[in-house]
């Protein structure tokens, strides 16, 4: 039962055995769960707040894989702690059973507008929990990840930046994803991720059926980049390989863009499905999700570039 679970779990995407820090410490400050309704359902979510909290603060809104929950990537991923150092507020929204409607055709969850679920809940902590419009990221874990390329497509009037880790962008909203406006990117993927393929295909193990779709990790970052006015072939430059045990290597691959704009992505050789930086993997979740590279905190590089992003210009305020 165990091992069906487990499976179940890797093909459904966002099992957190290797996916993400083990947590440090107690949050020095969180508000709890909070509700809001949308369309007449009862949308949960986490807010975490600084305790030097002050008007205006950067807002990271973190989305859990599939089968995965608030509270757990609250606990695991490190934000609560990163976020009291550097002044800024996170939120953890909960999928409606424990799944986000990312665009593909067959992931649990296509019939929910979790669009209108961000939109909204943005709009209420912007205006009752100090949160600065211009200053509001998305990052996200694998349905977590497909579910922030999709957020860029459709909300970028709302966003300022996206993360996506171990996601790519939904083959059927590939042709329709014209972002409000030119929207930073970083991108972290494993190449040799068994769950959503670096090169772009079927989601899930090749030994279950297909979770849809998704285009290669380096074709999503090409459309941001086009959508954004980059020009040219991206660069590619090998990182410095800080841990030459862990068996992986980083390749950062950005494209030349007009200022305020950067779209890159992090290719991790030899990555798995997986957080890079994480403290704890499980020896039956390594078995099925890949390598955990060492070469760098995912979380730390995420806050790093949300943080030197330029505030969203006002005219994309909405």
């Amino acid at each position: 039962m165990m091992r069906y679970t487990l499976l179940a779990c890797f093909a459904a995407l966002g099992c957190a055995t290797s996916a993400a820090p083990t947590a440090t410490a107690a949050p020095a400050r969180t508000s709890g769960e909070r509700t809001i309704e949308i369309g007449g359902v009862q949308r949960t979510y986490s807010l975490h707040v600084p305790p030097t909290a002050r008007e205006h603060l950067p807002l990271v809104i973190v989305l859990h894989g599939g089968f995965g929950d608030a509270q757990r990537t609250e606990q695991r991923y490190g934000f609560d702690e990163l976020a009291d150092r550097e002044g800024f507020a996170v939120v953890y929204p909960e999928g409606l059973q424990h799944h986000w409607n990312d665009g593909r055709a067959d992931n649990g969850a296509t019939s929910v507008d979790d669009v209108a679920f961000v939109r909204t809940l943005i709009d209420e902590l912007v205006a009752h929990a100090g949160i600065d419009p211009a200053r509001v990221f998305v990052t996200g874990m694998s349905n977590g990840g497909i579910m922030s390329y999709r957020l860029g497509c459709d909300l970028a009037d709302k966003i300022a930046a996206i993360a996506p880790v171990s996601g790519s962008l939904a083959v059927s909203l590939a042709p329709t994803c014209h972002p409000a406006r030119p929207l930073p990117v970083l991108a972290i993927h494993g190449t040799d991720d068994p769950l959503v393929p670096y090169g772009g295909g079927n989601v899930g193990l090749k030994s279950m059926r297909s979770r849809g779709e998704v285009i290669g990790a380096e074709t999503a970052i090409e459309l941001f980049a086009r959508a954004g006015g980059c020009t040219g072939a991206p660069a590619r430059t090998r990182q410095p390989d800080r841990d030459p045990s862990d068996g992986t290597s980083v390749d950062r691959i950005a494209y030349a863009c007009p200022a305020g704009i950067t779209v890159e992505l992090l290719a991790v050789a030899g990555g798995g499905h997986t957080w890079p930086g994480s403290t704890h993997s499980g020896r039956m979740g390594a078995r099925f999700v890949g390598a955990t590279s060492r070469e760098f905190s995912a979380t730390e590089r995420i806050w790093q570039f949300f943080a030197a992003t330029p505030p969203k210009p006002p005219g994309a305020i909405r």
